[in-house]
């Protein structure tokens, strides 16, 4: 249902992924034009059903965004990761400045899939599957200094 809302709200974009944060849905799309990047896009989600949602804003990322997890903070305002398949890193986002605030490089060749793992508290620990070099890639971000987001390891090789 939120991908079809989704594509009435931004006509021939294509939604890959939806996240849900408590007052908007933010999907990665990608426009309609060739060479446009692809976006990140919050959508303000109105109180009433029959209302038409509004796009709020738009933020261009990296090429080939492949999954996108969503990183909770208490008492403060949520992170979004985001695996960059063709720059082989992983973009930070903060929903409370709206913006891009770290990039962790050299996961790998075609990084994809994200998975939120148990943290301490204070850091998030993700691992993302890395399908060209058959590993996985394990970065930490610390919640109060996301921008000190970093590649802790690599696990696994191809036969």
């Amino acid at each position: 249902m939120i991908a079809e809302v989704i594509r009435n709200v931004i006509p021939k974009w294509r939604a890959r992924q939806v996240t849900v944060s408590p007052s908007f849905i933010i999907p990665l799309v990608t426009p309609p034009i060739a060479r446009s990047p692809d976006a990140l896009i919050e959508v303000a989600l109105p109180a009433t059903p029959s209302q038409i949602p509004k796009v709020r804003r738009a933020v261009s990322l990296p090429t080939s965004p492949a999954d996108i997890a969503l990183i909770r903070r208490p008492g403060g305002a949520d992170l979004l990761a985001i695996a960059a398949e063709r720059l082989g890193a992983l973009v930070i986002y903060d929903t409370g400045n709206r913006q891009v605030v770290a990039q962790v490089d050299r996961l790998g060749d075609t990084p994809f899939t994200l998975k939120l793992l148990p943290s301490p508290s204070g850091s998030a620990r993700l691992v993302a599957s890395v399908f060209g070099d058959c590993r996985l890639s394990l970065i930490e971000v610390p919640l109060d200094q996301p921008w000190n987001a970093a590649l802790r390891g690599r696990a696994g090789k191809c036969p």
